[in-house]
């Protein structure tokens, strides 16, 4: 058997039909991702458009070529529309508002050649053109005046569609994603080399047929190369991360602090052996029961509210100590850090706080404090005791005299003790109660002769 463009066109035709088998069998039989069921459809409508256009450059009546055309043209823009999103899903939903608005270009592309009697690609078509043969078969283009829109929307998603992958490469490699920044790269090489060449044919500086027609073969396999590099790597993070979180939990079940999760309602969801030795509870009885009334004291559930909000709010999670009770109720001291960590938006999210019992810390400063108070009560007591013995123990002298001023009452109560005191006479003291009889009657004895 001889070898044809129709030969070799069905043999890729064979091909795209088979990745679209082989897609749907992954989607259907192994994970439903997204990806799977657009490789499907492109290799679908790859094969489609490929078997539209073998037809078309084949056919020599003018009308049948033209409804072929037009239907090719259709076939193309879903081709388009399954590459493009293919594209937005694989970069990891990527400049959302510029593939909306490529996408509208597709559709709308997609619209026009459906409404217009002609198809959007011809105002009219009156000739039928052999280009060359390829291959042995005859190749046979339209020759007529192309529409506004067209030579307009075309150009118009290409470039858009060159921006997109110029922007999306430009990300990727950014976050140094190795694999698929190599993907978009060729991906976005490839487009470009087949817009250039299918332009020179347009423009007559070559013959040839349309890369535009085959670039899919190269395509679907890029991306298939793509998702099973994604795979690999993806395989070996999730490896990385098992091994990642057997460590952090052998960590938490065997530290000696207090491991505590809680969603962002205060919910706890997780509590480590340590915290659950600490109180005397069992995993059982607090696992979705809320913190803040299983734990805090009456006294202070205001307190830590207000701390709590303020972790929910703030991208600063404070460090704080309070009290904890106990399953017996047993008031003991803890002192935390806390993260917050950002959920999905299956996940709103949690809170892991660790913690530290500063139990003996709080009481030894407690019993210090009472010591200390203690010892200030003991030491006024001391000093009252010290003035009141200086005041009835200690003999006065000149230096130390009980009465003591300059006014003339007590000058004239100083001169009447010296007068009386030179005396054996029998003295009687009068006047009312705490006025200092008692200091004039120990200073009349200091002066007088029976002082010793």
């Amino acid at each position: 058997m001889s070898l044809t463009l129709t030969n070799i066109n069905f043999l890729i035709i064979g091909l795209f039909l088979a990745t679209t088998i082989v897609q749907l069998f992954r989607y259907y039989f192994a994970k439903r991702e997204l990806i799977k069921l657009l490789m499907a459809s492109l290799g679908f409508f790859a094969a489609i458009y490929l078997y539209a256009s073998n037809s078309l450059h084949t056919f020599q009546n003018f009308d049948d070529k033209i409804r072929l055309f037009n239907f090719s043209i259709s076939i193309y823009a879903l081709e388009m529309l399954s590459f493009t999103s293919l594209i937005f899903i694989y970069s990891g939903h990527k400049f959302k508002r510029l593939f909306i608005a490529i996408v509208f270009i597709i559709i709308t592309i997609l619209v026009l050649n459906i409404l217009l009697p002609n198809g959007i690609a011809f105002e009219y078509g009156n000739e039928i053109k052999l280009v060359n043969q390829f291959f042995g078969q005859p190749y046979y283009i339209i020759i007529g005046e192309i529409t506004l829109y067209y030579q307009v929307l075309i150009p118009l998603y290409f470039i858009m569609l060159i921006i997109y992958l110029v922007k999306v490469i430009s990300e990727i490699k950014k976050n140094a994603f190795k694999t698929k920044t190599y993907i978009f790269s060729a991906l976005g090489l490839l487009f470009l080399t087949v817009i250039i060449f299918d332009l020179l044919i347009d423009f007559g500086v070559i013959s040839f047929v349309y890369l535009s027609e085959y670039y899919m073969l190269f395509i679907i396999p890029l991306f298939e190369i793509g998702s099973v590099l994604d795979y690999k790597q993806k395989k070996y993070i999730e490896q990385k991360l098992k091994k990642s979180e057997e460590n952090y939990q052998s960590l938490i079940e065997n530290v000696q602090l207090i491991v505590l999760k809680f969603d962002l309602q205060g919910i706890i969801t997780y509590a480590n052996p340590f915290f659950l030795s600490f109180t005397g509870y069992e995993f059982k009885d607090i696992i979705g029961k809320e913190f803040m009334t299983l734990f805090i004291p009456p006294e202070e559930k205001q307190k830590i509210q207000n701390l709590f909000n303020e972790i929910l709010k703030s991208e600063k999670y404070p460090h704080f100590e309070n009290a904890v009770l106990t399953k017996n109720k047993e008031k003991k001291f803890i002192a935390w850090s806390n993260v917050k960590i950002l959920g999905s938006e299956e996940n709103l999210g949690s809170i892991i706080s660790i913690g530290a019992d500063i139990s003996e810390r709080i009481y030894s400063r407690k019993k210090l404090e009472i010591a200390f108070a203690e010892i200030k009560l003991v030491k006024t007591k001391l000093e009252e005791e010290n003035t009141y013995l200086k005041e009835t123990l200690l003999p006065p002298t000149q230096n130390n005299p009980l009465l003591i001023g300059n006014s003339n009452s007590m000058l004239y109560i100083n001169r009447t003790i010296d007068e009386v005191a030179q005396t054996n006479i029998t003295i009687l003291i009068e006047g009312e109660t705490g006025v200092g009889k008692e200091n004039v009657a120990k200073t009349i004895h200091m002066k007088s002769l029976r002082k010793n």
